[in-house]
Formats: C-alpha cells, sequence, structure tokens
C-alpha cells in the first residue's frame, strides 16, 4: 500500500475509517461467533466452516486493498481430531492453548489469570529500581497514577482476578516499593488505610486484592447487554459460576447485599461497599488518638494534596522528608522512635508531639508561614496589611500577628 492510499499514521479519523472499511466484510461472514475491534477480529466456529469464512474474508478485503497477516493470527482450542484437516488448508495461524491465549491483552479462560497476573507483576519489578531514583513525591505520583493499579485496571475489568491468589502478590511488592519510596516501615493497619481511595482515607495506591471484586462485577454489569449480542444463544444461556464466585468475595468484603441497577454498571459503587466497611472496621478498633486521625483523614479536601502535580515551578512538589511526614501523619505509621523531648515530654512514634512542642522549631516556622498566608491573600485585594505592627500595643505588652486598615465606605 502506498502514502496516498488508506489511512493515515497519527490520523485521529484513522480508528473510524479503518472500522467502517471493515465493517462490510465482517457482516458478510457467517460463523457462529464474530467480534472486531479496530484490526483485531475474532471468529468461533467448527473447524471446516472456519476454514471456509477466512478465505471468504480474505476474498472480501482484498476487494479494497487490505491482507490478511496470518503471521500474527492464532488459533485457539484445536481440538486433535482436527488437526490434520487445519494443516491441509494452508492458513498456518500459530497454534494456542486455551490457558494461554489472550485477547486484546485478556486472558480467555480462568486458567490464564494467573499468567496475566505474573506478566504484571514483572513488568513492576523491572520498573522499581527505575522509580526508586526518582525524586520521593515524582516517585510516589507516578506509582499512584499509572505504574500500580492504574496499569492493572483493564485486567482486573475483564478478568476474575478476585479468584487468584496472585493478587497477593502484586499487593506485596506495591506495599513494599511504596515503603522504599516514601521512607517508611508500613504496618499491616497502616497498609490497611493507605491502600484505601484517597475519599476513604487512604493514599489512593489500591490494592488489588480489594479492587478486584468491584471492577469485575461493575465490568460485567455494563457489559451484559453487548455481551448477549455477540455471544452465540447457546453460550449465553450458561450460568457464570465466575461471576457468582466473585460477587460472593465481594459480599465478604463489603459485608452488604449486591448492587443493582445502575449501581451495578459503577466501579465506584461497588468499591465503596468495600472501602466503607474497611473505614468503619478501621475506626471501630482504633483508639481515641487514632480515630481523630482516621475522621480528619475523610474529611472532604484532607486529601487535595495526594491529587497535586508534583511540579517545583508552581511549589508543588513535595521534599523526601515533607513527603515521608505527610504520609506517615495520615496513615498513621511510625515516623520517629519513642524518645524523651528535650521539653521533658514522652515522644511516641506517631510523630504527634513535634506539633505541639514549644521547643519545636518547626512550630514556629509553620506559624510565619501561615501568617505570610494570610497577609499575601490580603495585599492580593490591594488592601494595607503590616505583620507584627510595632505601634499596636495590647495590655500583656505582646504585638499582634498582623493587622490591617482600609477606610471602606
Amino acid at each position: 500500500m502506498i502514502s496516498a492510499e488508506g489511512v493515515q499514521q497519527g490520523d485521529p479519523l484513522g480508528p473510524l475509517l479503518f472500522c467502517m472499511a471493515l465493517d462490510a466484510p465482517l457482516k458478510e461472514l457467517q460463523t457462529e461467533f464474530i467480534s472486531g475491534y479496530l484490526d483485531d477480529v475474532g471468529m468461533g466456529d467448527s473447524v471446516p466452516r472456519l476454514i471456509e469464512q477466512i478465505h471468504a474474508i480474505e476474498a472480501s478485503a482484498a476487494l479494497i486493498g487490505l491482507r490478511l497477516n496470518r503471521s500474527k493470527c492464532e488459533i485457539v482450542g484445536l481440538d486433535p481430531s482436527f488437526r490434520q484437516e487445519w494443516s491441509n488448508s494452508g492458513l498456518n495461524f500459530k497454534e494456542c492453548s486455551i490457558e494461554e491465549s489472550f485477547l486484546l491483552g485478556s486472558p480467555l479462560s480462568t486458567a490464564g489469570v494467573d499468567l496475566a497476573l505474573s506478566g504484571s507483576l514483572a513488568q513492576l519489578e523491572r520498573v522499581k529500581g527505575r522509580l526508586l531514583k526518582l525524586p520521593a513525591h515524582e516517585a510516589f505520583f507516578l506509582l499512584k497514577n499509572s505504574f500500580g493499579i492504574p496499569r492493572l485496571q483493564f485486567l482486573l475489568r475483564t478478568a476474575p482476578c478476585a479468584l487468584s491468589k496472585e493478587t497477593l502478590k502484586f499487593d506485596e511488592s506495591i506495599r513494599e516499593l511504596v515503603s522504599s519510596v516514601v521512607n517508611l516501615k508500613i504496618t499491616d493497619s497502616s497498609w490497611i488505610q493507605a491502600s484505601l481511595p484517597v475519599r476513604w482515607g487512604g493514599i489512593g495506591i489500591r490494592r488489588a486484592e480489594i479492587l478486584s471484586p468491584s471492577a469485575f462485577l461493575a465490568s460485567t454489569s455494563a457489559s451484559a447487554h453487548l455481551l448477549s449480542c455477540l455471544v452465540p444463544g447457546v453460550v449465553s444461556s450458561f450460568h457464570d459460576q465466575v461471576r457468582d464466585d466473585v460477587l460472593a468475595r465481594w459480599v465478604t468484603l463489603s459485608g452488604t447485599a449486591p448492587l443493582s441497577g445502575s449501581d451495578a454498571c459503577s466501579q465506584r459503587a461497588w468499591d465503596d461497599g468495600i472501602s466503607s466497611a474497611i473505614c468503619s472496621s478501621l475506626l471501630v478498633q482504633a483508639g481515641s488518638v487514632d480515630q481523630a486521625r482516621l475522621r480528619a483523614s475523610i474529611a472532604p479536601g484532607s486529601g487535595s494534596w495526594l491529587q497535586a502535580l508534583p511540579c517545583a515551578n508552581l511549589g508543588l512538589r513535595l521534599g523526601s522528608e515533607e513527603l515521608r511526614i505527610a504520609v506517615g501523619l495520615r496513615i498513621g505509621a511510625p515516623l520517629v522512635r519513642a524518645h524523651r523531648c528535650v521539653c521533658g515530654a514522652e515522644v511516641e512514634t506517631n510523630g504527634h508531639h513535634g506539633l505541639a512542642c514549644r521547643r519545636s522549631a518547626g512550630r514556629h516556622r509553620r506559624h510565619a508561614m501561615a501568617n505570610d498566608v494570610i497577609i499575601r491573600a490580603v495585599r492580593s485585594v490591594e488592601s494595607h496589611a503590616e505583620l507584627e505592627p510595632t505601634r499596636l500595643l495590647r495590655g500583656d505588652g505582646k504585638r499582634p500577628d498582623g493587622a490591617t486598615l482600609d477606610p471602606w465606605r
């Protein structure tokens, strides 16, 4: 094909135009199962009929300048009794077992789920060393939004990963990587909270074990009508035991009845059921101090800093120590060793004492920074303001933090 023919590489309308061209040849096929996604086509039928229809689509495609690349084609689940007939057809497709077969990156059988998760874990292991060479905030942001669960999201929605033990290995690898990036020892209880969504008090780095039931159930509910159109009637009439097993797993984690209606198509709605149960369990088991921390972490806006892009030019990038303290205070991870402060108080591992100690240099710095933010806001609306004015006296001889005076009418 010369460059003046067909759709061009990078053309945003290219996929649509290609599908329109391939639409007619696909509709002419008489196979029991047919699916098409861009330039990926799936066909299913008996071997003799499949051979006949493959030759038919090759002929139809040739009329519009398309050619089937047989070297990239696969035949799945070929019965040994038909192997000779398939060989005689001249279609030299790669033969794959059902366990090893994938369609658009998703396994075609439950046996292939472990293999797919193992592949995702291997990819994560390869990127570990590179992430740890980045500044902490950038590495944390990339892990949260790209290399962790987001990279696994498609697999979680299209395969019953909730039934696989490989999710535990993936989660453990994520936990170790988070601990290395933020330089914290993440305890079991801290990890449970950390893996919740930000809106439920976590840091947004999810666990595949917890998210996988919600992702799969939402996907199956949303695609049920489409599947009924794609698969043959004899197949759609079979009872889906896999979905029942995943649903039972979700009920165990959430402790509530399954969703229905439009909520059943929302992954967030399914996920909120489990996240709410975990958050409630953490609150029940926590002491008064940890309860206050947990309630503060689920307050609106308390996790907004976790969504900020780590851009140094905008002043949004946290230093390694700042990120460590922010994450540790949010999830209750130990920040310091227990010791006695110079002020005489006992310092616990949660690091809370440093937020109120009168001998803490950081306390005065935070106070000054808060005053600076306020006075900048006042001056931004062209009002005169001064920090710690010297000519305003109080009864105790102390100066106020700031003062502003403008003749308003």
